[in-house]
C-alpha cells in the first residue's frame, strides 16, 4: 500500500505586509510490512525578508527526509 501526504502553511507578519513565510512538504509512504513503513518526504521553507543578521542567509531553504517508520 502507498500513501502520500501535501500540506503547506502561509504565515503574514502583521506588523510587517511585505514579509511573509510560505512553508510546504510533500510525502510519500510505503508500507513495507505489518510493523514497518517507508517514508520520503520535502519540505521547503521561504521567507520573503529572512533576518539580515549574517548575509549567508537565504529566502529558500529545503530538507529531504528518509524515515524507516516502526509502528506497534
Amino acid at each position: 500500500m502507498v500513501f502520500a501526504k501535501l500540506w503547506t502553511e502561509f504565515l503574514p507578519d502583521l506588523t510587517d505586509k511585505k514579509n511573509v513565510q510560505i512553508n510546504f512538504e510533500s510525502s510519500l509512504g510505503v508500507i513495507l510490512s505489518k510493523y514497518f513503513s517507508l517514508k520520503l518526504a520535502f519540505l521547503g521553507k521561504y521567507d520573503n525578508e529572512p533576518v539580515l543578521a549574517s548575509p549567508a542567509l537565504k529566502k529558500f531553504d529545503y530538507l529531504y527526509t528518509t524515515s524507516l517508520v516502526a509502528k506497534f
